[in-house]
């Protein structure tokens, strides 16, 4: 096939699709489609190198996160778990964990300096702990 059948056999393709289209739109078929009328979500792949932009989007739309951003949601998932705490001994294997997840993200360094997260200190999280179970044991006094 010449380079120029190959382009009017693409714009012959063009054509028909853009006939489909139009026949689909008189037809109605795309009139209640989910988020009509809504502004698209673009995803903004700048961060990502240009040859591994489609790649990602594969991965993105299977629903699998490149390693570096499933770290960030566990350590994200492990805070949340750690605000639910109320023994000590869990608080600190829970910051262990979140730490060593912290660590890995940060020595993967795809992405900008701005992005490394920081280390959760083990005093500041039991201090916190420590006042939780203050108010509560104050307010069941206050209750009973």
């Amino acid at each position: 096939m010449k380079l120029s059948d190959t382009d009017s056999w693409f714009r012959a393709m063009h054509s028909v699709v853009e006939e489909r289209i139009r026949k689909a739109q008189e037809e109605g078929l795309f009139d209640d489609l989910p988020g009509k009328g809504k502004p698209l979500k673009l995803d903004d792949d700048s961060m990502i190198a240009p040859h591994l932009r489609a790649s990602y989007r594969i991965l993105k739309n299977a629903g699998i996160l490149p390693p570096e951003m499933q770290l960030r949601k566990e350590v994200n998932q492990l805070k949340q778990l750690l605000d639910q705490v109320h023994c000590e001994d869990d608080a600190k294997q829970l910051v262990r964990e979140i730490n060593e997840k912290i660590t890995a993200s940060n020595i993967m360094g795809r992405f900008s300096v701005s992005s490394e997260m920081n280390q959760v200190y083990s005093e500041k999280v039991l201090d916190r702990l420590r006042s939780r179970k203050a108010r509560y044991r104050l307010k069941r006094l206050e209750e009973g």
